[in-house]
C-alpha cells in the first residue's frame, strides 16, 4: 500500500480524472483532448455493454498506465429521466427507456407493463 501511495505521488499527473472532448472515435478506442493530448484511448464500459462515442462527446478519463490511460465513459444527458430510470440512445436517434412504472418506451412507443391479473 505505501508504494503505491509513493508511485502515486511520484506521477501526480497519472491517476487524476480528467475531462476532455473525444476527437475521434473507432470500434473501441478514442481520441480525447483535455489537459493533454490523447491518442488510441481503451474504452471502458460495464460488462456487456459497447458503445462508440461521438466526436464532441465530454468524455471521462484517467490518464496513466501502459496504454497512456482508459477512456470510462461520456457525460450523460439525464433530461426527462427519474431517479431509477434509465435510457439507452443512439446517435441516430433511437431510444429506449426503462421506467420505473414498469413501461419500456421504444421510440416514443408505450409498451405498457403486463397487468398481474393478465399474466
Amino acid at each position: 500500500m505505501w508504494m503505491a501511495r509513493k508511485i502515486i505521488a511520484s506521477r501526480p499527473e497519472e491517476g487524476a480524472l480528467q475531462l476532455g472532448m473525444v476527437t475521434r472515435a473507432g470500434e473501441s478506442r478514442v481520441a480525447v483532448q483535455g489537459e493533454g493530448d490523447y491518442y488510441d484511448l481503451p474504452l471502458a464500459a460495464p460488462w456487456g455493454m459497447a458503445c462508440v462515442p461521438p466526436e464532441g462527446s465530454q468524455a471521462m478519463l484517467i490518464p496513466g498506465g501502459p496504454e497512456g490511460g482508459v477512456c470510462f465513459g461520456t457525460v450523460m444527458q439525464a433530461d426527462g429521466l427519474n431517479a431509477g430510470e434509465i435510457r439507452l440512445r443512439s446517435a441516430g436517434g433511437a431510444e429506449v427507456l426503462l421506467r420505473n412504472n414498469g413501461d419500456v418506451v421504444v421510440n416514443g412507443q408505450v409498451f405498457a407493463k403486463p397487468r398481474e391479473e393478465d399474466a
